[in-house]
C-alpha cells in the first residue's frame, strides 16, 4: 500500500507543477478517471517539449499506480483466503478484517510462543508499566513491542468506537 500511496503523491506533485493548460484539463477529473486518462495518453502527439515530458512522466506514474492497485487487490484476496483457513475465529470478531487478522497472526507467530495474555499485551506494547513515585500510583504504556501489532489493535478499537452512520 505504501508504494501505491507514494505513486499517488508523486502524481499529485507532478500535476501541481504541470503547465497550466494540462492542469486545467485534468483538474476536474476524479482519481479513477484521471489515472485512466493519463495511462492512455499519447505524449508524443504534443509539440511543446515541456508538455510532452510532463505527460510522459504522468503516464508512467499512472500506469504504475494502476499496476500496484491490481497487485494490491490480488494480494488482499490471497491474504483473505489464508486467514480464513488459519484463523476464521478472528474474522468473526467485530472490527477485524482480513488484513488486521493477518497482522495479529503474524505477530502471534505460533502456538506456545506466548504463554499468557500478559505476554501478548507486552508484545503488542499494550501492557501497563508501573511508573509510581512516592504515594502516587500510576502506570504508563510500554513504548516497545511490535508496533505493527499495536497499530492493528489501535485500528480495531477505533473501528469499534466509531458510531454507526445514521440512515
Amino acid at each position: 500500500m505504501n508504494a501505491k500511496r507514494a505513486g499517488l503523491c508523486q502524481l499529485r506533485d507532478l500535476l501541481v507543477t504541470a503547465p497550466e493548460p494540462l492542469r486545467s484539463e485534468l483538474r476536474p477529473l476524479s482519481r479513477t478517471r484521471l489515472l485512466r486518462r493519463l495511462a492512455a495518453s499519447r505524449p508524443h502527439r504534443r509539440h511543446h517539449p515541456e508538455l510532452r515530458g510532463t505527460l510522459l512522466a504522468l503516464r508512467a506514474l499512472a500506469r504504475r499506480v494502476q499496476q500496484l492497485t491490481v497487485e494490491e487487490r490480488e494480494l488482499a484476496q490471497e491474504i483473505e483466503k489464508l486467514i480464513s483457513r488459519l484463523a476464521p475465529q478472528l474474522l468473526s470478531q467485530p472490527g477485524i478484517g482480513p488484513l488486521l487478522a493477518a497482522q495479529i497472526v503474524l505477530s502471534w507467530s505460533h502456538r506456545g510462543r506466548l504463554v499468557s495474555e500478559a505476554a501478548f499485551a507486552r508484545l503488542a506494547g499494550a501492557a501497563p508499566i508501573p511508573a509510581s513515585s512516592g504515594q502516587t500510583i500510576r502506570y504508563r504504556l510500554d513504548r516497545g513491542g511490535d508496533r505493527q501489532l499495536n497499530r492493528a489493535f489501535h485500528q480495531i478499537v477505533r473501528l469499534l468506537e466509531t458510531p454507526p452512520l445514521a440512515t
